[in-house]
C-alpha cells in the first residue's frame, strides 16, 4: 500500500507543479512591479532588512526562499539604477559645467 501512495505522490507534483510554478512566477512578477517603484535608497534599505532577517536562525525555510527571491529583485533594481546614473554622468557635457557654449 505504501508503494501505491508513493506512486501517487510522485505523480501529483507534475499536475500541480505547473500551477505552483505559475503561481510563483506571478508572485515574483508582482514583487518586481512593486520594487520598480522604489528609489535606490528604498531598495537598499529593504535589502538591508532582508539581510538582518536572514541572520535570524529561527526563520522558516519558506521565508528564506522568499527573502532570497526578493533580494535578487532588489539587487537587480539597485544595479539598474546605478547603471542609469552612471550613463547620465558619462553623458554630461563638461563644457556646460564650465559655462562654455
Amino acid at each position: 500500500m505504501s508503494n501505491q501512495n508513493s506512486k501517487k505522490k510522485n505523480s501529483e507534483p507534475k499536475s500541480s507543479g505547473n500551477k505552483n510554478e505559475s503561481d510563483h512566477l506571478k508572485l515574483i512578477e508582482k514583487w518586481r512591479v512593486e520594487i520598480l517603484k522604489l528609489s535606490y535608497e528604498e531598495s537598499l534599505n529593504r535589502l538591508d532588512q532582508i539581510l538582518l532577517n536572514l541572520q535570524n536562525e529561527k526563520l522558516h525555510i519558506d521565508d528564506i526562499q522568499v527573502s532570497y527571491l526578493k533580494a535578487n529583485i532588489l539587487l537587480e533594481r539597485c544595479e539598474n539604477l546605478l547603471a542609469q546614473v552612471e550613463q547620465e554622468v558619462i553623458e554630461i557635457n563638461p563644457d556646460l559645467l564650465m559655462g562654455k557654449e
